[in-house]
């Protein structure tokens, strides 16, 4: 804010300003900083900001069910087959036992594509509404014999008339990798944010709102900007290579491309932390030679994919490769769970069961999260089985 003046940095106040810089570049975390507004005008644009925030992050906790479900559109797709020849449709029975599912495609003898595959409008996991017109969805298991016992009747007549939505029920396993030293895991269920839909009868459900950033594994690994990396898989680089005698190191372009190459990977990666000068917290040393293996702490980070380190990389003016900032990375339930974001940038989906536990009317938020902990922690796992309530309901209103 314009004009703001910096009061204090973790409770303390400097009067000096040199001291107040060295309070600020101080790496340690977490840091609190007190600001003075310059103007009242400031002040209340501020409060008006945090209350209108708070605010709306009350209304879209209040969502309702009738708002959920009138302001998206849902439709069929119909596929016409006139040639003959085999579909080559693989079906399974929908998670709900509603209907049938399409769960792959079967190629020709010769490994030719066959023609449900060659249209391009029928994708994994759709479900199947009409045969010739017939609905084939309905409770109890009656829409899957239907569709069982209309595809035997017709598959074989032309023009054959199918007709699909995408599915409404679908089914996430979640494994928690097995422990490795020095290699963090990579999320978990807190990284989901979950809400809670009011129903009109009273009753609730749960559903997923939105994922918290993770940590990547450098930063998670007590990485702070400014530590510098000097070796990647034993191989030398910036300060690493000059402690070695090896001449340059590798470029900051070369650097990136090790940490891009999947072949080496899982990846070890060694940062190196000037050691603190005396009566000094700030631990960065001048560029110039810069500092020796003796004068330098070391901290080794393993992680098994680029897409986890989570971190940006810069160099000094001496060549040496640090720390510049950090970024998010995807954990294991943003990276299984994201796909069911839709259109909108929103997800319409709530938790049904876990681990073939259903959830009940009454649950929430806080105990379905319970739930997910638990089994993370004791089963290293978790099932999930995610419900699209508004998708649903307008496939019900087919039949």
């Amino acid at each position: 804010f314009k004009g703001a003046t910096i009061v204090a940095v973790n409770g303390t106040s400097y009067e000096e300003q040199d001291e107040l810089f060295e309070a600020l570049k101080d790496p340690g975390r977490p840091k609190t900083v007190q600001f003075r507004l310059a103007e009242s005008a400031e002040s209340e644009r501020v409060r008006k900001f945090v209350e209108g925030t708070e605010k709306a992050a009350d209304d879209d906790d209040d969502e309702e069910e009738d708002q959920n479900l009138v302001a998206r559109q849902f439709g069929e797709r119909m596929v016409t087959f006139n040639d003959p020849g085999e579909l080559g449709i693989i079906f399974e029975a929908a998670l709900d036992n509603s209907g049938l599912v399409v769960n792959g495609f079967l190629e020709g003898g010769d490994g030719t594509i066959l023609a449900a595959q060659r249209t391009n409008d029928i994708q994994l996991r759709d479900l199947l509404t009409h045969v010739n017109g017939q609905v084939v969805v309905g409770k109890g298991g009656h829409g899957r014999e239907k569709s069982l016992q209309l595809l035997e009747e017709m598959a074989e007549k032309r023009p054959l008339l199918l007709s699909f939505v995408r599915s409404y029920q679908f089914r996430e396993i979640i494994e928690r990798p097995e422990d490795v030293p020095g290699v963090k895991d990579s999320g978990g269920p807190n990284e989901l944010v979950l809400k809670e839909r009011k129903l009109i009868d009273g009753s609730r459900r749960v559903e997923i709102k939105r994922f918290n950033p993770v940590s990547g594994a450098v930063e998670s690994s007590g990485i702070l900007i400014g530590d510098h990396l000097v070796f990647v898989n034993g191989t030398p680089v910036g300060a690493g290579a000059r402690w070695m005698g090896e001449g340059e190191s590798p470029s900051l372009e070369e650097v990136y491309e090790m940490l891009c190459n999947k072949a080496y990977y899982p990846i070890g990666l060694t940062f190196a932390r000037p050691q603190s000068k005396a009566g000094s917290r700030w631990s960065a040393q001048p560029n110039g030679d810069g500092f020796s293996d003796f004068e330098a702490d070391t901290i080794c980070v393993t992680c098994t994919s680029q897409s986890q380190l989570g971190c940006i990389l810069d160099t000094e003016d001496n060549g040496d490769i640090v720390i510049s900032d950090f970024n998010s990375v995807p954990g294991l339930f943003h990276s299984s769970l994201s796909k069911y974001q839709d259109n909108d940038g929103k997800f319409h989906v709530a938790i049904d069961s876990i681990n073939g536990q259903f959830v009940p009317s009454y649950a929430t938020k806080d105990m379905v999260m319970n739930a997910l902990k638990r089994s993370w922690n004791s089963e290293r796992n978790v099932e999930i089985i995610l419900c699209d309530d508004g998708r649903k309901h307008f496939v019900n209103s087919l039949t």
